[in-house]
Protein backbone atom coordinates (compact mmCIF):
# COMPACT_ATOMS: atom_id res chain seq x y z
CA UNK A 1 0.00 0.00 0.00
CA UNK A 2 1.41 3.15 -1.21
CA UNK A 3 0.79 6.42 1.07
CA UNK A 4 0.96 10.19 1.19
CA UNK A 5 4.15 11.43 -0.19
CA UNK A 6 6.38 13.98 1.76
CA UNK A 7 4.44 17.32 3.03
CA UNK A 8 5.35 20.56 0.46
CA UNK A 9 6.25 22.59 3.63
CA UNK A 10 8.74 19.69 5.13
CA UNK A 11 10.12 19.07 1.60
CA UNK A 12 11.13 22.84 1.46
CA UNK A 13 12.99 22.74 4.98
CA UNK A 14 15.03 19.59 3.76
CA UNK A 15 15.34 21.12 0.72
CA UNK A 16 16.67 23.97 2.16
CA UNK A 17 18.99 22.05 4.63
CA UNK A 18 20.50 19.92 1.46
CA UNK A 19 19.23 16.98 3.03
CA UNK A 20 17.69 14.89 0.30
CA UNK A 21 17.26 17.20 -2.46
CA UNK A 22 15.90 14.76 -4.61
CA UNK A 23 14.84 11.95 -2.26
CA UNK A 24 11.12 10.71 -3.26
CA UNK A 25 9.51 9.98 0.11
CA UNK A 26 6.24 8.26 0.58
CA UNK A 27 4.56 7.02 3.65
CA UNK A 28 4.88 3.35 4.75
CA UNK A 29 1.08 1.87 6.50
CA UNK A 30 2.44 0.02 10.04
CA UNK A 31 1.34 -3.60 9.87
CA UNK A 32 2.23 -6.37 12.20
CA UNK A 33 4.46 -7.78 9.40
CA UNK A 34 6.34 -4.45 8.95
CA UNK A 35 6.81 -4.13 12.81
CA UNK A 36 7.96 -7.87 13.25
CA UNK A 37 11.01 -7.53 10.45
CA UNK A 38 12.69 -4.50 13.12
CA UNK A 39 13.69 -5.35 16.95
CA UNK A 40 13.50 -1.62 18.02
CA UNK A 41 11.10 1.05 17.11
CA UNK A 42 11.48 4.76 17.11
CA UNK A 43 8.17 7.27 17.01
CA UNK A 44 8.19 10.60 17.16
CA UNK A 45 5.46 11.01 19.97
CA UNK A 46 3.70 8.58 22.28
CA UNK A 47 0.01 8.77 20.96
CA UNK A 48 2.30 6.94 17.55
CA UNK A 49 2.93 3.86 20.47
CA UNK A 50 -0.67 4.33 21.31
CA UNK A 51 -1.32 3.24 18.29
CA UNK A 52 1.04 0.76 17.33
CA UNK A 53 -0.14 -0.80 20.55
CA UNK A 54 -3.55 -1.05 19.30
CA UNK A 55 -2.23 -3.29 16.38
CA UNK A 56 -1.69 -6.24 19.41
CA UNK A 57 2.15 -6.65 18.85
CA UNK A 58 3.65 -6.77 21.81
CA UNK A 59 7.23 -4.33 21.83
CA UNK A 60 6.88 -3.29 24.99
CA UNK A 61 10.38 -3.64 25.88
CA UNK A 62 11.62 -2.82 22.22
CA UNK A 63 9.39 0.59 21.08
CA UNK A 64 10.22 4.03 22.39
CA UNK A 65 10.09 7.94 21.56
CA UNK A 66 13.27 9.40 20.46
CA UNK A 67 13.58 11.43 23.25
CA UNK A 68 13.40 8.32 25.61
CA UNK A 69 15.01 5.37 24.38
CA UNK A 70 18.38 4.16 26.21
CA UNK A 71 16.97 6.02 29.61
CA UNK A 72 16.08 4.65 32.75
CA UNK A 73 13.89 7.14 33.16
CA UNK A 74 12.01 8.93 30.41
CA UNK A 75 12.30 12.83 30.12
CA UNK A 76 9.25 14.57 31.31
CA UNK A 77 8.70 16.01 27.27
CA UNK A 78 8.65 12.66 25.30
CA UNK A 79 7.27 14.25 22.46
CA UNK A 80 8.89 15.44 19.18
CA UNK A 81 7.83 18.57 17.90
CA UNK A 82 5.33 18.01 14.81
CA UNK A 83 4.43 20.78 12.41
CA UNK A 84 2.83 18.20 9.97
CA UNK A 85 -0.40 19.74 8.61
CA UNK A 86 0.08 23.12 9.72
CA UNK A 87 0.21 24.96 6.89
CA UNK A 88 1.49 28.14 8.22
CA UNK A 89 5.21 28.27 7.09
CA UNK A 90 6.34 29.94 10.91
CA UNK A 91 5.22 26.85 12.09
CA UNK A 92 7.41 24.62 10.37
CA UNK A 93 10.47 27.16 10.76
CA UNK A 94 10.01 27.30 14.43
CA UNK A 95 10.00 23.67 15.03
CA UNK A 96 12.42 22.37 12.73
CA UNK A 97 15.08 24.57 14.82
CA UNK A 98 13.74 22.83 17.85
CA UNK A 99 14.12 19.28 16.03
CA UNK A 100 17.49 19.92 14.62
CA UNK A 101 18.85 21.02 17.74
CA UNK A 102 17.06 17.88 19.49
CA UNK A 103 17.86 15.53 16.97
CA UNK A 104 21.94 16.46 17.04
CA UNK A 105 21.97 16.03 21.01
CA UNK A 106 19.82 12.45 21.01
CA UNK A 107 21.61 11.09 17.90
CA UNK A 108 24.77 10.66 19.17
CA UNK A 109 23.02 9.56 22.57
CA UNK A 110 20.66 6.68 20.67
CA UNK A 111 23.88 5.73 18.58
CA UNK A 112 26.03 4.43 21.83
CA UNK A 113 22.55 3.00 23.06
CA UNK A 114 22.50 0.87 20.35
CA UNK A 115 25.49 0.16 19.88
CA UNK A 116 25.54 -1.52 23.70
CA UNK A 117 21.92 -3.24 23.28
CA UNK A 118 23.86 -5.00 19.84
CA UNK A 119 26.85 -5.68 21.59
CA UNK A 120 24.44 -7.50 24.29
CA UNK A 121 22.55 -9.27 22.19
CA UNK A 122 25.62 -10.46 20.24
CA UNK A 123 27.23 -12.07 23.53
CA UNK A 124 24.47 -13.12 24.49
CA UNK A 125 23.63 -14.98 21.02
CA UNK A 126 27.61 -16.35 21.43
CA UNK A 127 27.00 -17.56 25.17
CA UNK A 128 23.79 -19.80 23.61
CA UNK A 129 25.96 -21.61 20.99
CA UNK A 130 28.20 -22.57 23.16
CA UNK A 131 26.02 -23.94 25.15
Amino acid sequence: LRGQSIHPMVKLHLQNSNIFPNYMHFSQQVTKKLLKQYYWILVMENAHKEYINKLGVNLDSRMFTVREIGLSTPPPEIDMPDPTGSEHKEDYNENYRELFTILEKEIPRIANFLTDEIMKLEDRDNQEQDI
